[in-house]
């Protein structure tokens, strides 16, 4: 008996083959999935920004917490245009 539990398809596999179900849907599901994307990235941001104001603009105690490699949060901290306040 295996103690590591089921192996996991590589995330890029999984959202590779959800593209793929996304692309041949009809266009209210893509409505629907488009909404889930804009909540998701509206929800990660919050975490994000709540995250950096915890550890006081950390970015790599932010990035450990958050469990992401640090130039990952560099590129999410563009993305979403979110900038240290200035004093």
């Amino acid at each position: 008996m295996s103690t590591t539990g089921p192996r996991l398809r590589p995330l890029w596999s999984r959202i590779a083959s959800w593209v793929w179900r996304v692309s041949r849907s009809s266009g209210a599901r893509q409505r629907r999935i488009a909404a889930i994307g804009g909540e998701y990235q509206r929800y990660e941001r919050e975490q994000i920004q709540s995250a950096l104001v915890r550890a006081k603009w950390n970015i790599a105690m932010v990035s450990r917490t958050l469990g992401i490699p640090r130039n990952s949060l560099y590129r999410k901290l563009k993305k979403y245009r979110i900038e240290q306040p200035t004093s």
